[in-house]
């Protein structure tokens, strides 16, 4: 009788590690945005004229404010899941690179032109 070994391949959790990392902020910054949406409140980071050059400080928002800062937030999510997720494939056809590039982009525009209003909604 003779005995074959069977060779057990154990899987390493770095797939999973580095897809939940790079999704996280994200997933942190939609939730935000949604949340924002909902409740119609929330925060916005403001750099204001006479403050130190990198610091800013968190200002709340109500009503319309706040829904133009949940957009935002959700714009900077959709650029962030873009930008850090996996690339697409190098077979996918030049109309689907074309579509994730505007909506990457435009993502991205879109959210700070929402944080751009709601800065001149606060003057």
């Amino acid at each position: 009788m003779s005995r074959t070994r069977t060779h057990i391949k154990i899987r390493t959790p770095g797939p999973i590690i580095r897809f939940l990392l790079s999704t996280s902020p994200a997933i942190i910054a939609g939730g935000y945005g949604l949340k924002c949406i909902v409740s119609m409140h929330g925060k916005i980071p403001v750099h204001e004229r006479y403050t130190p050059l990198y610091s800013f400080h968190f200002v709340d928002v109500k009503g319309t404010a706040a829904l133009l800062t949940g957009l935002g937030n959700i714009g900077l999510a959709v650029f962030t899941a873009l930008s850090c997720g996996f690339p697409p494939d190098e077979d996918r056809s030049w109309t689907w690179r074309v579509a994730r590039f505007v909506l990457r982009w435009g993502s991205l525009l879109g959210g700070f032109f929402a944080w751009q209003a709601v800065y001149k909604m606060r003057s």
